[in-house]
């Protein structure tokens, strides 16, 4: 489940149960997942380490209240470089930055 985009914290009491934004990185290289207004897919490559390339994600259009946190969610995906795991959380971060730019928390 998605629990940050960039600096800004999602909170996840905001989001009924059954609509929480995440992204699934499935054994055949491609990505699908649930963004605060829209269902969205694509594909990904595992490098070296941790290395880690998202491509553009494809996503239906409907806008919603949070359509700004999507649009940020979405833009942040293909910037991805690397990943971490660190206990329960998925860290990904852009070429620029040492803070992540998209941080996820296993579902329970």
């Amino acid at each position: 489940m998605l629990v940050q985009v960039e600096d800004f914290a999602i909170n996840l009491s905001s989001y009924s149960p059954t609509f929480n934004s995440y992204v699934q990185f499935n054994p055949d290289n491609k990505t699908n997942g649930l963004a605060p207004c829209n269902s969205f897919g694509g594909t990904y490559t595992l490098g070296r380490d941790t290395r880690l390339n998202v491509s553009v994600q494809a996503s239906t259009r409907a806008t919603c209240a949070a359509q700004s946190i999507e649009d940020r969610y979405l833009s942040a995906l293909p910037r991805t470089v690397r990943y971490e795991l660190s206990g329960q959380e998925l860290r990904l971060f852009d070429a620029d930055s040492v803070a992540p730019i998209l941080i996820f928390r296993a579902a329970e």
